[in-house]
């Protein structure tokens, strides 16, 4: 009985956007995706909570391979809570005074997005999984689109890049499925220990690749700073907070613990990393606008990950999985805290008063310290981590990169600081309401976010000590 409530963290999210829709032209529609998004992280809790080992069930109850299979595990359940209690966070910032038939329309694209994430998240079988990154492609692209100033060029590319992405993937899944006979995650890592070398190097490639291009990996991730500095910030905390993470969440899922990789394909992994973090710590060094840093420090984020993942072992996976978490939280934070003090001034700096100023300080202090890999912060500890495994293997070189280019991100990172705190001007200001309610649900929201902050960084503490 409580396993059959395991289809509502994907249902819930999809009645709400019906009912949105349904009650669109409604004056207090706004507060429909509100109460489905509290909806949703409650449930979530309540999964974490009750599912502390893993279990799985066929939805209708049709056997496999006909069924629906949806799993979960601890590990799952957390970044469920998280992507839920994020999510209404930066939700509950879209106060409207009056009806906006714009605004709605992203808030209920916001809900879709949240029920293909959950998809991705509880998924069981690989065409599934498929599925829901489409659904989040689309919708992601809706967001995108229902901007009041966007470019077509960036959301075209995004589209473009991500098909290309899907492309690869959804080949190699079906070379998998004519080697195992099943898309069932699970019967595959068993039966892909009895398939021939050839179509599963081939088949490990192609879903690889299709996972890099959806992941912004360089040099697929042009689009990413073309566009999410585009959009308003809400959006764009939870395309780089959310999104992304999940896809990378996938890759750990599957590479390595379902499909083994090779140590050719480990080196393509390391390569891709550097490359990606170079391109993140570099790209914030050369760019003048706040927004654009930030997208460049998600992408560096996105490097660190793909680089535990080159490791190849179980000890990677689990620093990637920390970090994740981690970096879920960071970022959703930091762009939210970029539109808290664009609301206040036209010119993204702290150094006119805002409310609340000396609390806004503290927590973009601790946000840039803990995406520096601050002591006893939440990232501390997977860089630590990447950094004492390269020495146990004694791999000189990519220690050296790995160290050269956190030093160079945290140069970034000072000169992020220093953009922030001093007067810059922006033209492309995300932030499209500045009334008195909205200023303190924007408070709450970040006063939310940093308490999942602290959350975070105490569990670390507590995990490593």
């Amino acid at each position: 009985m409580i396993l059959a409530i395991l289809p509502l963290g994907i249902v819930t999210p999809l009645m709400g956007a019906i009912l949105s829709v349904a009650l669109l032209h409604w004056r207090y529609s706004y507060t429909v995706p509100t109460i489905t998004i509290g909806i949703h992280a409650i449930l979530s809790i309540y999964f974490l909570l009750t599912f502390q080992d893993p279990f799985s069930i066929a939805v209708g109850n049709w056997t496999l391979p006909y069924g629906i299979e949806l799993d979960i595990s601890k590990e799952k359940s957390w970044l469920l809570v998280l992507t839920s209690v994020l999510s209404f966070f930066v939700q509950i910032t879209s106060y409207q005074t009056k009806y906006d038939y714009r605004k709605s329309l992203i808030e209920i694209s916001r809900l879709i997005l949240l029920a293909g994430l959950s998809g991705i998240i509880l998924t069981a079988d690989l065409f599934n999984l498929y599925v829901w990154f489409e659904i989040t492609l689309i919708t992601a692209t809706g967001l995108l689109l229902a901007q009041k100033k966007f470019s077509l060029k960036p959301v075209i590319n995004y589209m473009l890049i991500n098909l290309l992405g899907t492309a690869f993937f959804l080949i190699g899944v079906g070379i998998i499925y004519g080697l195992t006979g099943s898309l069932n995650m699970a019967e595959i890592a068993d039966r892909l220990k009895r398939a021939p070398d050839f179509y599963l190097n081939l088949s490990t490639a192609l879903l690889m690749l299709g996972l890099l291009i959806k992941s912004a990996a360089f040099p697929f991730n042009l689009w990413l700073v073309a566009a999410y500095p585009r959009v308003n910030v809400s959006v764009s905390a939870m395309l780089a907070g959310l999104v992304s993470k999940l896809v990378l969440f996938v890759s750990l899922m599957l590479i390595g613990r379902i499909i083994p990789i090779s140590a050719a394909y480990q080196y393509v992994l390391l390569i891709a990393a550097i490359l990606t973090m170079a391109q993140g710590a570099f790209g914030s060094l050369r760019s003048t606008q706040i927004l654009t840093i930030a997208v460049y420090q998600v992408i560096f984020g996105i490097g660190f990950v793909i680089f535990c993942l080159g490791l190849a072992d179980r000890s990677g996976q689990e620093i990637a999985l920390t970090y994740i978490m981690q970096d879920m939280v960071t970022k959703t934070l930091l762009f939210m805290l970029i539109g808290y003090i664009g609301i206040h001034s036209k010119n993204y700096s702290i150094a006119s008063k805002t409310p609340f100023h000396f609390f806004v300080i503290i927590l973009v202090v601790f946000v840039l310290l803990n995406s520096a890999g601050f002591p006893l912060l939440p990232a501390f500890w997977p860089k630590i981590s990447v950094l004492l495994a390269l020495i146990e293997r004694q791999e000189f070189v990519l220690m050296f990169s790995f160290i050269l280019l956190n030093f160079i991100n945290i140069i970034a990172l000072g000169r992020l600081w220093f953009r922030i705190k001093t007067p810059v001007m922006h033209k492309n200001l995300s932030i499209e309401t500045n009334n008195p309610i909205n200023i303190v649900l924007t408070f709450i929201a970040l006063f939310g976010l940093a308490s999942v902050f602290v959350t975070i960084t105490y569990l670390y503490f507590m995990k490593w000590f």
